[in-house]
């Protein structure tokens, strides 16, 4: 076998080992292979660990001035060209995801089909809030239950300590209706009101509130009702609110 062909079969060997076990390589063979598509017919692995001996590592490597890397043995003006190349491009991918913003992961469809999961062959009424980081990913669910009553307490003192704990960056409510009926009630408006200046407090943002009867849910977000709570209902309203709440809570016991 000449040298044109062992280095011919090594080179496949190579390409094939990391197509099925690309997290096996070494830095020098990453090199190595890197440089095959620079340097044809030639052994690269010597001039992989030059590169490696003379700036320490890849990272190194593909920051390093193209005439600095012509001072390594084997290393001609394109192979420099086409190593400085890549470290170009591999820096201005990093210099795009630092400057572009965090995608918003909230998803409308996701949360709401989250939301009838949840409340699936439930007959008395629940609620849960879901405290989510600033990729919307949930950190912690609150579940609150009354058996024997078609209404639920949301103790907010509670509420406040999680949100103290937990540091979420946004919110979502959501309860059903034992009734079958999905429109909002008096008492949902004053709930949803009361946990949004909660959130407001903690410059936390209260993303929807779900009512889920039958199968079917209401979203005070896509009716426009969450925006209009948040317009029109100011601390005093709240606080008058609350105690005529409050009053009836004690009238049940």
């Amino acid at each position: 076998m000449n040298t044109k062909e062992m280095h011919s079969g090594h080179r496949e060997r190579t390409v094939q080992k990391f197509i099925k076990y690309p997290d096996s390589f070494a830095d020098h063979e990453l090199l190595e292979l890197l440089l095959f598509y620079a340097i044809p017919r030639t052994d690269t692995n010597p001039i992989a660990h030059g590169l490696l001996n003379t700036f320490g590592s890849i990272e190194n490597v593909l920051s390093a001035d193209a005439k600095e890397l012509q001072s390594v043995d084997g290393v001609g003006e394109k192979t420099a060209a086409f190593i400085s190349l890549l470290g170009k491009l591999l820096k201005r991918v990093e210099e795009t995801k630092a400057g572009r913003p965090k995608k918003n992961m909230f998803s409308l469809a996701k949360n709401k089909q989250d939301a009838i999961d949840f409340f699936k062959g439930i007959n008395t009424e629940k609620m849960f809030i879901s405290l989510l980081d600033e990729r919307f990913n949930e950190i912690t669910k609150l579940v609150y239950t009354q058996n024997d009553s078609q209404s639920v307490t949301v103790l907010i003192p509670d509420i406040a300590k999680a949100i103290a704990i937990n540091k979420p960056r946004n919110i979502i409510i959501a309860h059903n209706h034992p009734s079958g009926a999905y429109a909002p009630s008096k008492e949902d408006d004053f709930t949803t009101a009361k946990l949004n200046m909660l959130c407001a407090i903690h410059g936390i943002k209260l993303c929807d509130h779900y009512i889920v009867a039958d199968g079917k849910i209401y979203s005070y977000f896509l009716n426009g009702r969450l925006d209009y709570i948040k317009l029109n209902y100011n601390i005093n309203d709240l606080l008058y609110s609350m105690k005529e709440i409050d009053d009836k809570l004690k009238e049940k016991e």
